[in-house]
């Protein structure tokens, strides 16, 4: 009979574990400027040497999954230097300095074409909530060639583009084009019902038992 029981229970349990499971892991998309391109701003250390930042303001409390930038290779060459990518937390609506992750790509990893590519923030464990504001940084050491990140003027009302040629962070009439995505905390019902599950199979058991 204990055999049975297990045998009827355990894909239910597992169920309910993996829907829990699920709802922590599924990212979904929060912020985005996807309007039609208009432009682009470099990032490279030498000549138009600058970094870019897109300040955005967070609409789902989780963790910060990844993102998409709309990027491609330098028009002149391609790269030599990756290009770094980093989260970072904003003061008195400026990038602050302080990051909380930090990627790396490659000229592999981009081509001679604008497109979204996604850059993986998971392994940082960037936990967000509603409201929080913070930045997207792109910066290159890559002296001969460039990166480019497109913009579109129509712009993004949940932050702004700063771009920073070593005197500090100017605000720019544009917005880049970016994706972020969240996996949400389990909602509480969902919890909920996890706990009224284990208790249901808790109460079956013993009465299996009498």
């Amino acid at each position: 009979m204990r055999r049975l029981f297990f045998l009827i229970m355990s894909p239910l349990l597992f169920g309910l574990l993996l829907g829990i499971s699920s709802a922590h892991a599924l990212a979904i998309l929060d912020q985005y400027n996807e309007a039609s391109f208009e432009g682009f701003e470099i990032i490279a250390s030498e000549g138009d040497a600058q970094s870019v930042a897109q300040t955005f303001t967070v609409g789902i409390t989780g963790t910060l999954s990844h993102i998409e930038l709309d990027l491609r290779e330098g028009f002149t060459g391609t790269p030599t230097s990756p290009l770094s990518v980093q989260i970072q937390t904003v003061s008195g609506g400026l990038p602050s300095g302080t990051s909380l992750g930090t990627n790396f790509l490659y000229p592999d990893n981009l081509t001679t074409d604008f497109s979204f590519i996604l850059i993986d923030f998971s392994s940082f464990g960037i936990t967000i909530a509603v409201n929080d504001v913070l930045a997207i940084v792109l910066s290159s050491s890559e002296a001969e060639y460039y990166y480019a990140w497109s913009f579109s003027s129509q712009g993004y009302g949940g932050g702004a583009t700063y771009t920073n040629q070593g005197a500090g962070w100017n605000e720019q009439p544009h917005d880049m084009r970016f994706r972020t995505y969240v996996s949400p905390v389990p909602e509480p019902t969902t919890m909920l019902l996890l706990g009224s599950g284990l208790l249901g199979l808790w109460g079956l058991r013993k009465r299996i038992k009498k």
